[in-house]
C-alpha cells in the first residue's frame, strides 16, 4: 500500500519462475525451515535456486517442478512504450543465488526480430548480487566479462552491484564503486562475517 501511495507500480509474479525458456524445469529449494538471516545470526540461508548445480550442494533441499518464462520476453513486453510514458523510471534488481551466470547472457542477446537492443537496455538501473557458494570457481570468473557485454551492449544502463560484492573479491576489484557510496564505510554489516571466494 505506501509503495501504491508514493505512486510506484511494482509487478509481483509468484507463479511461474523467470528462466531463459517456456519449459517445466526442476527449482532446487532451501528446505531449512529454522534459516537465520543477518549479522547476530549463526546460520545464513542458503537460497533457493535455478541453478542445478548450486541447487545439488544445498545442505537440505527439495526440487519441485515449476513452469518457467522466458524472462527476455517477459522483460520486452513490460517496457513495451516505456519511452513514451512521462517520467517512467525501470529497476530491475537481481537477486538468484548462482542463476545470474546464465540469466545475463540470455539477457543480453538481441531479440529476435526486434531489430534493436535487447530489453535489458531499456531498464534505468539493474543492480545484481553475483554468488560463489557452490558455484564453480569457472563459472564466477565470468562476471568480467559480464561487466564487459553489459558496458558494450548497454552503454546507457546504470549497473550497480549488491552492496555485499563491493566489500568481496573478485567483484571489489572489477567493478567500480559507485561514487554516492563511497562514503560509507562499511557497505554490509555482515559481508566479512560471510566470507568471500579465495582469489
Amino acid at each position: 500500500e505506501s509503495i501504491s501511495n508514493a505512486g510506484l507500480c511494482v509487478r509481483l509474479n509468484t507463479r511461474v519462475m523467470a528462466g531463459v525458456s517456456e519449459s517445466v524445469v526442476p527449482f532446487y529449494i532451501d528446505g531449512k525451515k529454522d534459516a537465520l538471516h543477518g549479522p547476530t545470526q549463526e546460520y545464513f540461508a542458503e537460497g533457493s535456486t535455478m541453478d542445478p548445480v548450486a541447487g545439488k550442494k544445498l545442505r537440505n533441499y527439495r526440487v519441485k517442478n515449476v513452469t518457467s518464462i522466458d524472462f527476455a520476453s517477459y522483460l520486452s513486453a513490460a517496457l513495451l512504450g516505456k519511452e513514451g510514458r512521462q517520467g517512467a523510471l525501470a529497476v530491475l534488481r537481481m537477486d538468484i543465488e548462482g542463476g545470474e551466470y546464465t540469466m545475463l547472457p540470455h539477457l543480453l542477446q538481441p531479440r529476435p526480430g526486434s531489430g534493436g537492443p535487447p530489453a535489458l537496455c531499456k531498464l534505468d538501473l539493474l543492480v545484481i548480487e553475483f554468488h560463489y557458494k557452490r558455484v564453480a570457481a569457472s563459472v564466477v570468473k565470468q562476471h568480467a566479462d559480464l561487466r564487459r557485454a553489459l558496458l558494450q551492449t548497454c552503454p546507457r544502463l546504470r549497473v550497480v552491484l549488491d552492496p555485499g560484492n563491493y566489500e568481496e573479491e573478485p567483484w571489489k576489484s572489477t567493478w567500480p564503486l559507485p561514487d554516492e557510496w563511497k562514503h560509507i564505510q562499511h557497505l554490509t554489516a555482515y559481508a566479512k562475517l560471510r566470507g568471500g571466494p579465495s582469489t
